[in-house]
Formats: C-alpha cells, sequence, structure tokens
C-alpha cells in the first residue's frame, strides 16, 4: 500500500460563535488551510448544525449537507450559529497527492486545478448536488484501507476539478459569496460596493438605492453581511489589491489607486489588518518572481492613450479572472463584450477594470432602437460606450444619426460606436455603389467621435502564395481623410484570423504590416479580429480558424504574435498619440502590386529632403499636437509573398533632434542622416524636434 502520510480524514466539531461587530477580530482568527500540510486542500461535509465560513474572500453561511472546499493558500474560519456543529473532512498535499498517484498524468492533474477555482466556496442547493456527491466519494476513498487508495482519491479529485472548471463566473459568485441568502433589499449595495470599489462610496447613497434610512440601511446590512458596509467594502478592496500584487508589476501606490485608495497610507493599514501582513510582504511571499517582465500589463490613465482591441474576446467556456488577465498580457487594453455575455457582465467589467482593460458593449436594445438599458453597468470604470450598429446600409442614416443624438445626450462621455463596412462590400450591402459617398456621408452627419470600418486584407492564392486586397490602401485612405475633415478618430479592426479558404491566417509579418499601415494613415486604435474563435452563424459559410485562443482555450502561435506585434506598437504609442495626422504618400509605387495605390497623396510634407531606397514604400505624415515638430513613418511595402527586407537612407532638415522607432524602442540621433533596414511587413516612427 502506497505512503498516504500526507492525507488524513477527520470529524471536525465547530462551537464558536461569530463575534459581533468585530471584522478585525473575525480576520485576525483566519487560519491558513495547510496547518497539516503544505498546498493543503481542505474537503468537507456538513454533518449537522449550521453556521458561516470566513475567508479572505469573504463569508458564506452554510448549513447540513451543505460541502465545503478550500483551496491551497487560502485563510478560513468556521463559526457555529449551533453548538456541536460537525463537519467530516479530508485534508491533503494535493501536489502529493497527484505526484504519488500511478494512474494520474501529474502536469495534467495540475493544471485542471489551476483552471477549477481558486477560493473557498460552500456548495449549496440541489443544483449542486453532482458535486457534493463527488466530495462524499472523495471522503469515502480517503477512510479506506485500500491498496490504490491515492488513486481513488486521485481519481475523483481531476473529477471535481472538470466540475468546478465549468462554473460560469455567475455561478461562482453566488456560490462563492452566499448571495443567494442575502435580503434582496440590500442587494443593490452589495452590487454596487462590488462594481464600485475604486471610487469612493457614501453610506447615504447606498441606503437610497436600498430605499432605506442610513440607520435602517447599515442594520439590515449588518444582521445579513455579518459586517458593516464599510468593512465589506474594505474587504473587497483588499481583495483586488491581492490578485494585483500576485500578478502584476504595478507599484503598490498604484495599486492602492486602482483600488480605491487616495494615498498609499490608509491602504497599507487595512492591507495589513486584513491579512495579516504589508503589502510588500505579501508581493514578496505570493508574487511572481522578481525579474523584469518583457509584456507587463499595459494600464494608462490617459484619454488620449493608444487601444488596441480584440474583437470576439470573451469565451464564456474558459471565463475567468485569469482569462481576463490573459487579454491584457497580450497587450490588449480594450475588448468588444457581445449581448450573448448579458449574464457575465458584472464579471468581465469587474475584472477587465482591474488589469487595465475598457469595454465596448453590445447591447441588443440598442440594436432594435429601444431604450437604454444600460443602468446595471454605466457607472463601471471600464465601460467606454455602447456598440450603436455594425455595418449600417446608406439609408439607415437618418434612424442611426438619432441614436446615436439620443446616446449622447445620455452619456456624453460615451463612445456611440459604429462599424461601417469595408471598401470590398457591394452596393446591394451598403446600399449605394460609391464607397467614398457611404464614408463621408456617415461621418459627415451622424457619426460621432470615433469612426471604425474593418478590413480584411490577407488572401492566400495558388500554391499558398500570399495576396493582399488590391485596394487595401485606397480603403484606408478614404476614411482617413473622412476622419480627418470631421476631426474624428480613427479605429480600425484589422485581420488576425482566417474565415474562408481563399483568407489566410495571418502570422507575425502581416500582423506588423497591418498595424504600421493603419499608424501611417492616422488611426488612433487598432483591433484584432478576432480573439477567441466566433461562434458561426446559421447559414453562414464563414469557417473560422487561427484565433488567438484556440477551440480548447489555449494560446495559439497568433497570440504570441500578436502579443510581439501589440507590445511593439505600445511602446512607441505614448509619442505617436502627441501627434496630429496630416496625409500619407508613396514612394517607389510598384504598378504590379496593386495594393501599391491611393488617390489624394499628401505632398506638402517638406521636412525629408533626401529620401533613398529602391523598393516601395508608405511615408504617413505627421505634425506635433502641442510644440514644434513632426513626425513620419516608413513601411517596407514590398510584396509579403516575397519576404524582402529593404534599406532606407533619408535626410531630413536641420532640427534638434531626430528619433528613430523601430521595434517599439527610441533610437535617437543628433545628425540630420540616417539609415535604417526594413524587415519585410516592418515600419519605423520617425520624430524631428526643433
Amino acid at each position: 500500500m502506497k505512503n498516504s502520510n500526507f492525507l488524513r480524514i477527520y470529524t471536525e466539531i465547530v462551537n464558536e460563535k461569530l463575534p459581533e461587530n468585530n471584522l478585525e477580530c473575525i480576520l485576525n482568527a483566519l487560519w491558513p488551510a495547510g496547518r497539516d500540510f503544505d498546498n493543503s486542500l481542505k474537503l468537507g461535509i456538513c454533518i449537522s448544525g449550521s453556521g458561516v465560513l470566513y475567508s479572505d474572500y469573504g463569508s458564506q453561511n452554510f448549513r447540513e449537507d451543505n460541502a465545503m472546499i478550500i483551496f491551497p493558500n487560502q485563510k478560513y474560519k468556521l463559526y457555529a450559529y449551533e453548538p456541536h456543529t460537525k463537519w467530516v473532512c479530508m485534508e491533503t498535499d494535493v501536489y502529493r497527492l497527484f505526484g504519488e498517484s500511478s494512474l494520474i498524468n501529474a502536469e495534467y492533474a495540475y493544471k485542471l486545478l489551476k483552471e477549477s477555482y481558486d477560493n473557498s466556496i460552500i456548495i449549496s442547493g440541489s443544483k449542486y448536488n453532482h458535486i457534493k456527491d463527488i466530495i462524499k466519494k472523495i471522503l469515502s476513498a480517503s477512510s479506506d484501507k485500500l491498496e490504490y487508495k491515492i488513486d481513488f482519491v486521485a481519481l475523483h479529485m481531476c473529477e471535481l476539478f472538470l466540475e468546478l472548471k465549468k462554473f460560469t463566473p455567475t455561478t461562482k459568485h453566488s456560490v462563492i459569496s452566499g448571495n443567494s441568502n442575502v435580503p434582496d433589499v440590500i442587494k443593490p449595495a452589495i452590487k454596487t460596493i462590488e462594481n464600485q470599489y475604486n471610487k469612493e462610496i457614501k453610506i447615504d447613497e447606498l441606503a437610497s438605492i436600498c430605499y432605506l434610512s442610513p440607520a435602517g440601511f447599515r442594520r439590515k446590512f449588518n444582521e445579513a453581511m455579518g459586517v458593516s458596509p464599510k468593512s465589506y467594502l474594505t474587504n473587497v478592496r483588499i481583495k483586488m489589491a491581492q490578485l494585483l500584487l500576485k500578478r502584476t508589476d504595478l507599484t503598490i501606490c498604484e495599486i492602492a489607486s486602482r483600488v480605491g485608495y487616495a494615498n498609499v497610507s490608509p491602504f497599507g493599514r487595512s492591507f495589513k489588518l486584513i491579512t495579516g501582513c504589508s503589502p510588500k510582504e505579501y508581493r514578496d511571499k505570493f508574487g511572481k518572481p522578481k525579474l523584469k517582465d518583457p509584456y507587463p500589463i499595459i494600464y494608462s490613465n490617459s484619454l488620449e492613450k493608444f487601444r488596441i482591441g480584440a474583437w470576439y474576446a470573451i469565451d464564456a467556456k474558459y471565463l475567468s479572472d485569469e482569462f481576463i488577465r490573459d487579454i491584457a498580457r497580450a497587450g490588449i487594453n480594450l475588448i468588444f463584450v457581445g449581448y450573448d455575455y448579458s449574464l457575465e457582465r458584472e464579471f468581465i467589467l469587474k475584472y477587465s477594470y482591474l488589469y487595465g482593460i475598457e469595454c465596448i458593449l453590445v447591447d441588443n436594445s440598442l440594436f432594435k432602437g429601444e431604450k437604454l438599458r444600460i443602468d446595471d453597468y454605466m457607472s463601471s470604470s471600464a465601460f467606454l460606450g455602447n456598440m450603436i450598429i455594425e455595418y449600417p446600409m446608406y439609408h439607415d442614416l437618418g434612424v442611426i444619426g438619432k441614436r446615436i443624438e439620443s446616446y449622447s445626450k445620455k452619456l456624453h462621455d460615451k463612445i456611440p460606436f459604429v462599424v461601417l463596412y469595408p471598401m470590398y462590400a457591394s452596393g446591394k450591402q451598403m446600399g449605394i455603389d460609391d464607397y467614398r459617398q457611404y464614408i463621408n456621408t456617415f461621418a459627415d452627419n451622424c457619426i460621432e467621435k470615433v469612426l471604425c470600418v474593418n478590413i480584411y486584407p490577407c488572401y492566400i492564392g495558388h500554391e499558398y502564395k500570399k495576396l493582399t486586397y488590391k485596394d487595401y490602401l485606397q480603403n484606408l485612405s478614404i476614411v482617413s481623410e473622412a476622419c480627418r475633415k470631421n476631426n474624428l478618430d480613427m479605429w480600425i479592426i484589422i485581420q488576425s484570423i482566417s474565415f474562408h479558404e481563399s483568407v489566410r491566417i495571418p502570422d507575425k509579418i502581416d500582423l506588423r504590416w497591418q498595424m504600421y499601415c493603419c499608424l501611417s494613415f492616422g488611426a488612433k486604435s487598432i483591433t484584432h479580429f478576432c480573439y477567441c474563435l466566433p461562434v458561426k452563424r446559421p447559414g453562414s459559410i464563414d469557417v473560422f480558424s487561427g484565433a488567438m485562443i484556440s477551440i480548447k482555450g489555449e494560446k495559439t502561435d497568433t497570440w504570441y504574435n500578436a502579443r510581439e506585434v501589440n507590445y511593439e506598437i505600445h511602446r512607441l504609442s505614448d509619442t505617436y498619440m502627441s501627434h496630429n495626422h496630416l496625409g500619407a504618400f508613396l514612394v517607389n509605387e510598384d504598378s504590379e502590386l496593386p495594393y501599391m495605390h491611393f488617390e489624394n497623396q499628401y505632398t506638402d510634407f517638406k521636412y525629408i529632403r533626401k529620401l533613398n531606397c529602391d523598393k516601395p514604400l508608405l511615408v504617413g505624415c505627421f505634425e506635433k499636437a502641442n510644440g514644434n515638430g513632426v513626425a513620419f513613418t516608413l513601411v517596407n511595402m514590398t510584396d509579403l509573398w516575397k519576404n524582402e527586407s529593404v534599406v532606407v537612407s533619408f535626410e531630413t532638415v536641420p532640427c534638434k533632434k531626430l528619433c528613430v522607432y523601430k521595434n517599439g524602442y527610441a533610437n535617437e540621433s543628433l545628425e540630420t542622416t540616417y539609415t535604417v533596414e526594413l524587415s519585410c511587413g516592418e515600419g519605423v516612427f520617425v520624430t524631428l524636434d526643433f
């Protein structure tokens, strides 16, 4: 029989009552799950009585026949409402358990544990009887003296993790927090605290939304939650801070600000009161290794920041706070959230804000022209705007204009988002044959703040030869002109996926080339289509492949390619966003490359004296928004199929400083002449300060 000294089963009698209105006493009493073993996981079934489980997540009521799961590194404490409340419990070093089992692949089991869930939970209700049954099987197997006891326990443990992995965030929230037992009257306050913990929240405001007096609200809240509203808010803030300390490189001061503290001193005091250690000590113990992260999460409070977005960013099967963190770690700071995810919307907004992501929400009521139903999310710090309509026809202009006007009156600081057709759409689709008129009419008459178009240029020919949409630059040019004329921000949705047998999966060269072309025409945001594989619509001929996240929820080569290019753009984005676009022109225009053409090329950029290159280039022209300076892009426009590098030498007019951003990194020069090699699809951003 295998050694099982890392596993024990026992009966726990709970007699201690919950201290009244003393959060400090409760939190100081929380005990690590691993009191007997390292990496300890604890399971239990309540045999009799009732009470409350306190953990570093919050409080959850329990009663007879409820189950309990305490994950590794979680602190907890059981209190009894009735004397002699009894639990049957099992505790094990979960890593040794899987390592000792001869039937379980340890790496697979560890992955399941990581993906299942990581907060203490009470399992209650008939809906989750199958999970309680699995826990009972684990307890039964743990008490046996069979030769293969460890294997049986490990098998059932994997079965448990697979079931927990299926929880949606909404389900997790209701099971974990015990909100199913919270009186309806204070639920609006709970929701407000958990959605707006980063803002100043006044008791009078919480009482008002619950239709109670402040005194009555405090009494009801204390009765239901066991703590005051202020203590509950502090708990939520510190829980979010713990995640940021473990999973990001933000400074402690930045984390304090992000979770709602005006300065770091009260944050430090609250953190130590609840966790028993300072934020620095917590990060040293639970945080990432102290190595410089080449891909830190992008946080910016600037309204003028460059946004890199993701379409179809969410797959509910894999949704968790880590899933959203991985979106941010791909260099994405904007996501589009469909109306299919209305149940998960609160969770998505909460963790998007935590990881520096903004959200454009697709609300079906707006598509239908119905009354706005945004009260559930309009106060979220992650909420950037709403999709008004995708692909309007020309004759929809009046209706769309009224919807945007109505939206902007109510939400003047949010974006009423519209996606217009690309140039390759048919006249029947657009309702008009003249594409320039289609774009200009919408830009002139109803579009506000942002003009967005999706253009997917990456096709495939005979023997997998790379082909490029012939009017790609012309399409970008028409949209860019309309944006400059109407003072609109140009947003482009680029291709990061294949959706037809004639369309290729873009590689790193394709992604970089699309992005630098968009920058050359003044784009203020670039969104990837797509992050996750879209759901195929009935009757659609689209066959999607090559998204950043596979159908199994795993990162693909596209995820890593996009991350590298996204961070390259982010590195130069602050400088780029400080300039206004003037126009673009071509050098060595090649008639054999059909995409190497666009009308109304810019001819007044006098700051480049000489430009030597024997290959085609795209040059975007800019002037500094505030200050005395100009900038330009240089993009290698050789055939993407040939994978050719080019050498570019240029001389500028005299300036105080010349800076060339290559791979996103600044290379300063006091000379006015410069030579740079551009690989296939690569671009640079050059600034001149006078």
